[in-house]
């Protein structure tokens, strides 16, 4: 049985209602409807979600390149900075514990109205300056610390995108 077109004002408003769901995302090829920090609705174009994916694919990479960087440097950081194989393992793990545990508190920012990108500009800009200052540490202690803010940091990519 097929609909007869909408013609009251009444009708119109309901089958527009009838192509969104109850969150305001309209499932069109063209626009997508998303509420912002504000609960606007805004309407990003094709394009725009492509940039916006491309980006977030770019960060994942990074990240994924990040996370890699402590195992490609095992062997050299035993050898120069003298640490035993349970300091590394350590090194390893404080990572990975501080960004499981820490994702909750971005996550939770964000849910809280605080604006996703500013959540995710301030993660990447403090894991890109740890990452940095990790290259350049020599300390066991430094490089745990530094590890742990780390994994903190790069926690703020994954609930908030």
């Amino acid at each position: 049985m097929r609909k007869r077109p909408a013609t009251t004002e009444k009708e119109k408003t309901q089958a527009q209602m009838d192509k969104t769901t109850g969150e305001g995302v309209e499932l069109c090829a063209q626009h997508t409807k998303l509420p912002d920090a504000n609960h606007k609705t805004v309407t990003a174009t094709k394009n725009d979600r492509a940039k916006i994916l491309t980006f977030l694919y770019l960060v994942c990479l990074i990240e994924g390149l990040d996370i890699s960087l402590l195992p490609a440097s095992l062997k050299a950081l035993e050898t120069e900075a003298g640490l035993t194989p349970s300091k590394l393992g350590l090194l390893g793990m404080s990572q990975g514990v501080f960004q499981s545990v820490s994702g909750l508190v971005w996550g939770s920012m964000a849910d809280r109205g605080y604006s996703r990108k500013a959540l995710i500009g301030a993660g990447t800009l403090g894991w890109a300056s740890l990452t940095i200052l990790l290259g350049v540490s020599t300390s066991f202690e430094a490089l745990f610390i530094l590890r742990c803010l780390n994994g903190f940091a790069l926690a703020s990519l994954s609930p908030i995108a």
